[in-house]
C-alpha cells in the first residue's frame, strides 16, 4: 500500500485539543494542528518561525523573581511591565522606559505572581485579595501612574436585618457613627449576625437560637467573640474597617478613623449627581450595610470588562 501524503497550507484554526483528534467532521479540522511550537501563524494560514529574543535590560534586583505583565496601548505601542517587590518598571521598543521610569506599588514579593488584571485603552485595573484594587494609567509614552480605585457608591454586603443600630452624629459632612449593641438576654430570639455584649465583650451570632444560659449557648457554638467595628485587618494592612464604605439609611459614609469597637468617624459621600450626601437624620438606624471591600473582609481576586462595564469578583469573604 502506498503512503498517502496530504499537503496543508493553512494552520489558522490553531492547535486542537487531543479530544478533537480524528474529528474530521468539524469544519476547522482541516486547518488545525495538534502541536505547533516556536511558530507564529499568519492570518492567511501559513506559519513562520518565531523571532528570537533579545536582552533588553537587567531587572531591578536579579536575586528576586519578577513578573511580566503585557500592556497593549495600541497596535503601534505596547509595553512589558516588570513587577517586583513594591515597584513596577516598563519596557518598550526593546529597551527599558526612562532611566528607568519606576512606580511604587503596594505589592509584596510574595504576591506579585498572584495579580489579575484587565485593560481598557490606556487604563489597567489590577486585583489581589490582600490589596485594594489598583488603577494603572498610561499618562504619556514614558510615564504612568498607579493609585487605589476610588469606590464611592459601594459595593455592599447584605442590608442589615439584625439587632444593631447605627446612629450618626451628623447627617452631612464629617460624622461619628455609634453602633448600639444590645446586652444578651435570656429568652431572646437571636438570628445569624445578631450582635450582643456580655461581660464587656462583643459576640456575633452564628447559629439562630433562643437565648438560654449564656455560658451554655457559648459552649454550644452559638456565638463567636467579634467586635462590631474592626481595627484589625485579615488580608493585608491592619486597617480593619478604616477606608471602607458603609451605607446608612440614604447615604454612603467612608470610614476615616477608628475610636472603639462601637464608634468610628467617617465622611458622608457625595450623591451620583455631585450634590452633597445626606443620611437623612441623626436617629438610630437599623437600615445599614457594611462595605463588601475592606481590609477586614478582603478585596476582589479578579476583574474583567463585560459590555463596557468593569466587574470585580471573589473576595475572601464572598
Amino acid at each position: 500500500m502506498s503512503k498517502t501524503i496530504t499537503f496543508k497550507n493553512s494552520f489558522n484554526a490553531g492547535e486542537f485539543s487531543p479530544r478533537c483528534f480524528g474529528r474530521f467532521d468539524i469544519e476547522q479540522y482541516g486547518n488545525a494542528v495538534g502541536l505547533l511550537e516556536n511558530f507564529l501563524l499568519y492570518q492567511l494560514g501559513g506559519a513562520m518561525f518565531r523571532p528570537g529574543t533579545i536582552y533588553a535590560g537587567e531587572v531591578k534586583t536579579s536575586a528576586n523573581p519578577t513578573n511580566l505583565i503585557p500592556f497593549q496601548y495600541s497596535t503601534q505601542q505596547s509595553y512589558d511591565i516588570e513587577v517586583g517587590a513594591l515597584y513596577m518598571r516598563f519596557y518598550a521598543n526593546k529597551a527599558v522606559v526612562g532611566a528607568p521610569f519606576e512606580l511604587v506599588t503596594p505589592y509584596a514579593q510574595a504576591d506579585i505572581f498572584n495579580l489579575h488584571y484587565a485593560q481598557n485603552a490606556d487604563t489597567m485595573y489590577l486585583t489581589n485579595q490582600k490589596y485594594p484594587p489598583q488603577k494603572l494609567v498610561r499618562l504619556s509614552a514614558t510615564t504612568f501612574s498607579i493609585a487605589p480605585v476610588n469606590f464611592v457608591r459601594g459595593p455592599f454586603l447584605d442590608t442589615n436585618v439584625g439587632n444593631v443600630t447605627i446612629t450618626p452624629s451628623s447627617a452631612t459632612g464629617t460624622t461619628t457613627l455609634t453602633a448600639t449593641v444590645p446586652a444578651w438576654g435570656t429568652g431572646t430570639i437571636y438570628i445569624v449576625n445578631d450582635f450582643i455584649t456580655q461581660g464587656g465583650v462583643h459576640y456575633r451570632c452564628i447559629i439562630s437560637h433562643t437565648g438560654g444560659t449564656f455560658a451554655t449557648d457559648l459552649a454550644s457554638g452559638y456565638w463567636v467573640a467579634e467586635d462590631f467595628f474592626k481595627t484589625v485587618g485579615n488580608y493585608g494592612a491592619t486597617l480593619g474597617h478604616i477606608g471602607s464604605l458603609w451605607w446608612i439609611n440614604a447615604a454612603v459614609v467612608k470610614i476615616t478613623a477608628y475610636t472603639s469597637k462601637t464608634v468610628v468617624t467617617g465622611i458622608v459621600q457625595p450623591e451620583p449627581n455631585g450634590t452633597a450626601g445626606n443620611i437623612g437624620g441623626t436617629t438610630a438606624y437599623t437600615g445599614w450595610a457594611e462595605g463588601a471591600f475592606s481590609d477586614y473582609r478582603g478585596y476582589p481576586a479578579t476583574c474583567t470588562f463585560h459590555q463596557q462595564r468593569l466587574f470585580y469578583a471573589n473576595t475572601p469573604y464572598q
